[in-house]
């Protein structure tokens, strides 16, 4: 029983995965492969913040996504530019560059070696130490990012997203600021994916670079499809 609990929040992780990654690749049309980046930023800020800075939760998570959101925004740069294949290069690039980052700069993120004895979550005196106790904090964060990422689809920016995707030079022409569309939906993937990546740390206690590789953000890419590419 334990076990299956332990997959439903896993399952709550991916939901906030997946909805994040579809406002870019879906709603916006810019396809990315840096998510599992943003992921480990989330995860890693969060537990440097808990461990080496001593933050009460939830303020590393919200920290964490904000500083994740920011790196978003720099990485949708070169999506300013270029598109198609370009942009998968580069992106692809970005999540080598973090992954490189977080095995060689060991005074921070502790190398190879990962970040162990990351503390759980205690809400009202109870730890949140078993599948159990932590399926509702995932369940509600899950619920809440999806909320989000359908209320902004949902919103003249997510109509405007759509409009880019389908047609750029047009919806240039109506006086929408792809600039700040493209800007904004990377930042926002970004922070929402990290989220998740904090979650993540909060609930086994360790994270390493392992768990954020490329494969992860095939992963999620695999779901979105499956979905529905822009259901959200």
């Amino acid at each position: 029983m334990e076990y299956l609990i332990h997959i439903l929040v896993m399952m709550c992780l991916y939901v906030i995965l997946s909805t994040s990654f579809n406002l870019v690749v879906g709603s916006a049309g810019l396809f990315a492969l840096s998510h599992a980046a943003f992921y480990a930023i989330g995860a890693y800020a969060s537990a440097i913040l808990i461990i080496d800075v001593g933050l009460p939760f939830p303020l590393p998570l919200l920290i964490g996504a904000l500083f994740t959101a920011a790196i978003g925004a720099v990485a949708a740069l070169p999506a300013l530019r270029i598109g198609g294949h370009y942009l998968v290069i580069v992106t692809l690039a970005l999540q080598v560059i973090v992954l490189a980052f977080l095995i060689n700069a060991q005074a921070i993120t502790r190398g190879p070696a990962g970040i162990s004895g990351i503390p759980r979550v205690e809400l009202f005196g109870l730890a949140l130490d078993s599948p159990q106790r932590f399926l509702p904090l995932a369940a509600f964060f899950a619920a809440f990012c999806f909320w989000i990422a359908w209320r902004l689809t949902e919103s003249p920016f997510g109509r405007a997203l759509r409009a880019m995707r389908e047609d750029e030079e047009a919806t240039k022409a109506i006086g929408k600021n792809v600039v700040y569309m493209k800007l904004s939906a990377f930042a926002l993937s970004a922070g929402l994916a990290s989220v998740a990546g904090a979650l993540l740390g909060r609930y086994i206690s360790f994270i390493s670079v392992e768990s954020f590789t490329i494969e992860e953000t095939i992963y999620v890419l695999a779901m979105i499809i499956q979905i529905g590419r822009a259901s959200c």
